[in-house]
């Protein structure tokens, strides 16, 4: 069995076992080449050597396989790779870490790089296991955010938003948290906790706590202030003392009221010099402020005072503190910064911050918030203990400036940290400090500390806020207003406004409540009067002392006449004065008149004769209680009914009934003769073809009801189908019959033989209305003319109409024809010559009113006479029209008459 390298080709050539470092290979490829554990590689010794010299596998101890790599071989000259290799290796010999992985030293064995997959570039770190980072993380593995980032993932670190002013420091670098100061909350920081405002960035708490005297603990910045400082620059005295020495009085200017104290000394005003106030270089020395840095400061809270020295060529700070001192409390700070240079130009000059605030550092022993801002509101003294003495000082030290930040009322630059707070019920102001309306001050001038409390009035005023005292109203008295002024009564317990009114007394006089009945009852009244609110006054006397019914009326006499007993007590009212035991049927206020049923004068000198009976009639009275008027004896009479008695009806009444009256006769205004009717029946006496009880309207057969009564409508009874006609005075027509009065037939009808009806004529008659139609037309043309308006047009419708007229041989002969046709031609004669005169006065006028010819319409000035003369013509006319409407011509035999009466109506509408 070999132990050596095994050939596995077909010719199988013996193989050795190498005894040393070196082998050699014969006739056989690279491919052929076996993997052999534990053995060398072959060696070429030339490319063009047949034979190799096999080499141990060189594996760096991570692997017993390798295999011959013929490009390594070319690139390396060592054509071994290493198969398998362990321990995180890689490589041809196994002699470096694989991916991912990493060794400090080349025999320490691989690690893993463990780079943070979202926060490293890279999963492969380097030699000493760095990994390389994103930006904004960090860490030896990737896996934290940088200093101000958080929340680690595939895009690296998100940069912290932290509010400056609000937070400590930079945000958590996993959940972004800032953290807060002590005031603030939120994830950023940014919000002050309820309780606080004003978020600052110099506050070592953030937000200052609301003070609001402690009765809110909401509040906002108030809007509306800007920043103010308090200064002492101690520059006074600068002016006068550039002119001469500086002496006493340009000490005391310069010093500006500021005080110094050294250490067991007594108070005296500060030293100063126009540098500064100097301190005393032996001891500490205690500086009080003058006035304008005391009282209230509370717009000081949460801000610096500032204190400037000047200090010699590399001085060393210069210790101080500051006492504050008000409301009875004490603070004290010591210095709150290191020194700091104002300015290249001013050398030696540093600076000293206090922070006025609990939460500051420089506070020995801290204050509750509230206490603190209390003793702001009415700071007493504030000192300032520093020392001019330091053993690394070569020189004086001076104070040059003290500034206190504050605020007032303006815009710019605003200061935020003026609180306006959101006071809860009972409070006002925009600190709270003030109870509101309808409350008080629980400790009587309490201050604005003290809480509020309703006001105890009973509803009858308001109290003062400070002190409790009721301002009483509503008539009342009393710490509570738990009393009626004087002269007034009631509960005011009850809190309404009326709860006390005035005593019903003269002189609003005192009164008392009789508790059971609450009855009021006066305790003091005048002379004369009585009663229990002195309302009456004494027997025999009237009067209304207390105007309760009325203006006050003073006590009087009674006056009755001498209709009284004078003996007798209660004769008359005491409030009214109304007599009330009236003798002699007499009655009244003063027994001035008779009682009902009597009359006459009941002042008559005999009593015998004041009254007497009024016997009035019972069936026209009102009643048998008051039957006639006491002084004129005038019975009061029914509706309608007259008489002193009243015994009969008034003019225009009639049917006197008991209880009732009269009633109206009612007669009608126009057919009636009069307003009176007859006193039994009620008939009114009616205009002539009037009827009716009240004459209102026309008998039967008549028409036209008007001042002057009714006209008879003299209806045929042959041709009207009733003998009643239209108000028009037109009866109506039986069938074939025509006219106002249905007295003739119409045209082409004739009358019977027998006389009851009209009957159609034969058609020959057709030529006679022909000729009717004919002057119709003629009648028109009349009418044409009379209304047109040419003054000079000549006339000549007349002539034609009389032309045309029926000829006077048609009806000749005739005996009912002749006294028709004379009365009808010398009727047309005449309204030709009315016309005809009308035309030449038109004439006439027309040529004196210049009227034009050319002009649609005309005005013509003598309008009076143009008035006569149409007046004239119109009766002319409706004379004519009559006597047309009144004309019939008949035929001979059973022809039918000529009816003229629509030749009546023409002439009337041209009447009109």
């Amino acid at each position: 069995q070999l132990t050596g390298l095994q050939i596995l080709d077909q010719a199988r050539p013996e193989l050795h076992p190498c005894p040393s470092s070196s082998c050699l290979l014969t006739h056989h490829k690279e491919a052929d080449w076996p993997i052999l554990p534990s053995y060398r590689v072959p060696r070429p010794l030339s490319h063009t050597l047949p034979r190799l010299l096999p080499t141990a596998c060189n594996c760096s101890g991570h692997s017993e396989e390798c295999m011959f790599d013929r490009e390594l071989f070319r690139s390396s000259g060592h054509g071994g790779r290493c198969l398998r290799c362990r321990d995180h290796t890689a490589g041809p010999h196994c002699e470096r870490c694989r991916e991912n992985f990493y060794r400090w030293r080349p025999r320490t064995p691989c690690q893993p790089c463990d780079c943070h997959p979202a926060g490293s570039l890279r999963l492969q770190c380097n030699d000493s296991g760095t990994c390389i980072c994103k930006p904004t993380v960090t860490g030896w593995k990737c896996d934290r955010c940088l200093p101000g980032f958080h929340s680690l993932s595939e895009g690296g670190c998100r940069p912290c938003t932290c509010n400056p002013a609000g937070s400590l420091g930079t945000c958590d670098p996993r959940s972004g948290r800032c953290p807060c100061k002590e005031n603030v909350e939120g994830n950023l920081c940014d919000r002050c906790r309820p309780g606080t405002f004003s978020l600052q960035s110099h506050s070592p708490a953030g937000c200052s706590s609301c003070f609001c005297y402690g009765h809110s603990r909401a509040c906002a910045a108030a809007a509306r202030f800007r920043e103010h400082h308090i200064v002492s620059d101690f520059r006074q005295g600068t002016m006068l003392s550039s002119l001469c020495p500086w002496n006493l009085l340009d000490s005391l200017a310069g010093a500006e009221g500021w005080r110094a104290r050294s250490t067991g000394g007594p108070e005296h005003p500060a030293q100063w010099s126009p540098r500064g106030l100097l301190l005393d270089p032996e001891d500490k020395e205690d500086l009080t402020a003058p006035e304008k840095f005391l009282g209230d400061q509370r717009f000081s809270y949460g801000q610096p005072l500032t204190l400037t020295f000047r200090v010699p060529p590399r001085g060393s700070p210069v210790p101080a503190r500051l006492r504050l001192e008000g409301a009875g409390l004490t603070s004290t700070l010591r210095r709150s910064s290191s020194p700091s240079p104002l300015d290249a130009r001013q050398p030696g000059e540093v600076q000293l911050k206090f922070l006025l605030q609990e939460t500051s550092e420089d506070v020995d022993l801290p204050l509750p918030p509230f206490h603190f801002q209390r003793l702001l509101t009415n700071l007493t003294a504030l000192h300032i203990q520093a020392s001019g003495h330091s053993a690394r000082l070569s020189g004086p030290v001076f104070l040059t400036e003290v500034r206190l930040t504050s605020a007032r009322r303006g815009l710019s630059p605003p200061a935020s940290w003026v609180e306006t707070c959101s006071c809860p019920t009972g409070y006002t102001g925009q600190f709270c400090e003030s109870c509101a309306l309808g409350y008080k001050r629980e400790t009587p001038l309490g201050g604005p500390y003290a809480s509020c409390v309703p006001c105890t009035c009973n509803q009858h005023g308001t109290c003062d806020p400070n002190t409790g005292i009721c301002l009483c109203g509503h008539h009342t008295e009393g710490p509570s207003c738990e009393h009626c002024l004087p002269g007034f009564y009631g509960n005011p317990f009850t809190g309404q406004a009326d709860d006390c009114q005035p005593c019903p007394c003269p002189g609003q006089s005192a009164c008392v409540t009789i508790p059971e009945s609450r009855e009021v009852v006066c305790t003091h009244c005048p002379p004369g009067q009585r009663g229990w609110r002195c309302e009456i006054c004494d027997d025999g006397s009237f009067g209304d002392p207390l105007g309760l019914s009325g203006a006050p009326q003073p006590c009087q006499l009674c006056q009755c006449s001498g209709n009284v007993d004078p003996n007798a007590v209660g004769n008359c009212d005491p409030l009214s004065g109304h007599c009330l035991r009236c003798l002699h049927n007499t009655t009244g206020v003063h027994c001035e008149s008779c009682q009902e049923g009597f009359y006459g004068s009941a002042l008559s000198p005999r009593p015998a004769d004041r009254c007497v009976p009024c016997s009035c009639d019972q069936a026209g009275s009102v009643s048998e209680q008051r039957p006639c008027d006491p002084v004129t004896g005038q019975c009061s009479c029914l509706p309608h009914v007259t008489g002193r008695d009243c015994g009969h009806c008034s003019p225009g009444f009639y049917d006197l009934q008991p209880g009732r009256g009269c009633r109206s006769c009612k007669c009608h205004p126009l057919g009636s003769q009069g307003d009176q009717c007859h006193p039994k029946t009620g008939q009114c006496p009616c205009r002539p073809g009037v009827e009716g009880q009240a004459c209102d309207r026309c008998q039967l057969g008549f028409f036209g009801f008007s001042i002057k009564g009714c006209r008879a409508c003299r209806c045929s009874p042959l041709g009207a189908a009733s003998a009643q006609c239209h108000e028009n005075s037109t009866c109506v027509c039986r069938p074939g019959f025509v006219g106002y009065k249905c007295d003739l037939c119409q045209d082409n009808f004739f009358l019977t033989a027998g006389g009851t009806h009209c009957q159609e004529c034969p058609s020959c008659y057709a030529l006679v209305k022909k000729e009717a139609a004919k002057l119709k037309a003629r009648l028109t043309l009349m009418e044409g003319w009379l209304q047109g308006s040419n003054c000079g047009r000549t006339w000549g419708p007349l002539d034609i109409l009389q032309g045309e007229a029926p000829r006077g041989n048609v009806y000749q002969g005739h005996p009912l024809l002749q006294g028709a046709q004379e009365d009808f031609l010398e009727q047309v004669t005449g309204l030709e010559g009315a016309v005809k005169a009308a035309r030449e006065q038109l004439q006439a006028l027309s040529r004196n009113a210049h009227c034009a010819q050319a002009r649609a319409e005309k005005t013509c000035v003598q309008l009076a006479d143009l008035e006569a003369v149409l007046e004239s013509s119109e009766e002319e006319i409706l004379h004519a029209a009559t006597i047309l409407a009144s004309l019939a011509i008949p035929q001979e035999g059973l022809g039918q008459p000529t009816n003229w009466s629509h030749l009546a109506i023409e002439a009337r509408a041209l009447a009109r």
